[in-house]
């Protein structure tokens, strides 16, 4: 590792925004949990202490990595950009290994310091080659490997298909049409509250966890402006049928919740808004379309996505024990869940009273 890549760490709102907006702007392929406006959606959120470590060489940015603090009940914990399913570095080209290192070595020298009980690092998508660069950095304890699914968006995911894939597709696609079934993208707050509306009834059947409405809010405030998230909103006439958000980096963009009603589902509006979704996307010349992760293989989620020729990659959770986690693994993992929401404390396999 070479002995000029310094590191500093910024309380999120003040890091050099500018400076590193400007560094993610060099690279080709960026996803946006790496962006450092996030610190402005985690400021609204309770108990969640958002941060950048920033690697330098020669006074030039070389890399960068983000995470928060979550202070839960049983004490605090580092899960690296909760809820975005992925954190990371993001890092100047052929210098990857050297700064994913030094970067881990100051995040673990960091929360050792500040008394977290665990760190745990998502690898970002499209980098399974750096893998062991992060267990290297991060010297894990625990290495939990995930799958996303992807396209490439060198072309519409459609035109690769053999006939009989394509027909099936459009066939939903011009059902959708048919009945009158319309795409606009959101421009209003109370249009992201009647899609909210929508994703919390449909989590609630499924008995999922759901995100906190203070943070797509906040998520829709801080980068729908700065054209990084899109709404893409189904209507029948004017029968509101539910929709995609999608997150937008350099290069990569996720398509990060999609939620229908069954009247939705039934008329194949989520078909449409992904079909046209996914022109609008190769039109802007994205290359990599994520649909990121879903439960399991072979469920209604990871067919839906596989249809549309997806295929599968690999990504890690890395999990550095730094405290004592029978804090944790002595209490019910229902108990634990629910304190901590959506962040990774340990794998669920650790607890025998689940």
């Amino acid at each position: 590792m070479s002995s000029n890549i310094s590191v500093v760490i910024y309380e999120g709102l003040k890091a050099p925004s500018d400076d590193i907006l400007e560094f993610l702007d060099s690279l080709e392929f960026v996803p946006v949990q790496h962006d450092p406006r996030w610190a402005q959606v985690y400021s609204k959120l309770d108990n969640e202490d958002f941060y950048i470590l920033v690697a330098c060489e020669d006074s030039k940015i070389v890399g960068l990595s983000n995470f928060t603090v979550f202070n839960g009940p049983l004490g605090s914990i580092i899960h690296a950009n909760p809820y975005m399913g992925y954190g990371g570095c993001s890092c100047a080209p052929q210098k990857e290994s050297e700064v994913i290192h030094a970067l881990m070595a100051s995040l673990l020298k960091w929360a050792q310091k500040s008394g977290c009980i665990t760190v745990s690092v998502g690898t970002p998508p499209f980098s399974e080659k750096l893998c062991d660069s992060y267990i290297a950095g991060l010297e894990p304890d625990f290495v939990y490997r995930k799958f996303y699914q992807y396209n490439y968006l060198d072309q519409h995911p459609l035109e690769k298909m053999n006939a009989k894939h394509r027909h099936m597709i459009f066939r939903k696609i011009k059902n959708a049409e048919s009945s009158n079934v319309k795409v606009t993208l959101a421009t209003t707050p109370s249009q992201l509250e009647s899609w909210l509306d929508i994703y919390e009834g449909r989590y609630t059947e499924i008995d999922a966890k759901t995100l906190p409405r203070t943070f797509y809010r906040a998520l829709w405030d801080t980068f729908g402006p700065a054209g990084k998230a899109e709404l893409h909103l189904a209507y029948k006439d004017e029968q509101f049928l539910g929709g995609d958000l999608f997150v937008i980096g350099r290069g990569i963009v996720d398509c990060f919740s999609n939620v229908f009603s069954d009247e939705g589902m039934e008329l194949h509006a989520g078909f449409l808004t992904i079909h046209k979704a996914l022109n609008r996307f190769v039109e802007s010349k994205l290359k990599r379309f994520n649909w990121q992760s879903g439960p399991a293989r072979g469920d209604g989620v990871y067919e839906f996505k596989r249809r549309w020729g997806a295929v599968e990659g690999e990504y890690s959770i890395l999990t550095k024990v730094l405290g004592d986690t029978t804090v944790f693994t002595s209490r019910p993992l229902a108990e634990v869940r629910n304190a901590y929401g959506l962040h990774f404390v340990l794998p669920y396999s650790l607890w025998e009273n689940k």
